[in-house]
């Protein structure tokens, strides 16, 4: 496992509120929308490091607003591009890949498991994605709701598939 310094910020949205790490290289992880500040942390599954003066708490400091304003925007119903620097080490190549890929899905589209591992060049690892969406860091920036099993069934997902249908329902049916 990569040892990595991590910086953390917390803040609302109408959804709820959300936690966040942050690497020196960029957005490291972050949880789901939550009723309380207590419950958004204990989505997390890393920690914050303790350093005052350090990298990951620059990165945080620049980058943490611009990722507020645009989850905000995105919970009103509005496509968002996101464009904070992402942390991806600590992935495997092939969950990179998978995740890579996720995070170009366009707003309001789905794709299958199996849709996504013939994209990456692996046409029988629809499993192995969803093993990927599954160590998904970064969701909602890194969309692994958009996924779903084939014919459409929702699948799992790691904030609820209660939110999971919900972030689809906002993606699909407000008027872009």
């Amino acid at each position: 496992m990569v040892k990595v310094e991590l910086a953390s910020r917390v803040f609302s949205t109408s959804w709820g509120v959300m936690a966040s790490l942050w690497s020196p290289q960029g957005l490291w992880e972050l949880g789901f929308p939550r009723k309380t500040e207590k419950e958004a942390w204990a989505d997390l599954r890393f920690s914050p490091t303790a350093a005052a003066e350090s990298q990951a708490e620059d990165m945080a400091e620049l980058a943490w607003e611009a990722l507020a304003a645009q989850l905000q925007t995105y919970f009103q119903g509005f496509p968002v591009i996101f464009d904070v620097p992402l942390d991806w080490r600590g992935y495997t190549p092939f969950r990179e890949k998978a995740l890579r890929y996720v995070a170009s899905v366009p707003y309001g589209c789905v794709c299958s498991y199996g849709e996504v591992s013939r994209a990456i060049g692996v046409p029988q690892g629809a499993r192995a994605v969803g093993g990927a969406m599954h160590a998904n860091r970064i969701p909602i920036v890194v969309p692994c709701h958009r996924v779903v099993a084939s014919g459409g069934k929702l699948g799992g997902f790691g904030g609820g598939l209660e939110l999971k249908e919900a972030l689809l329902f906002l993606e699909r049916n407000i008027d872009n």
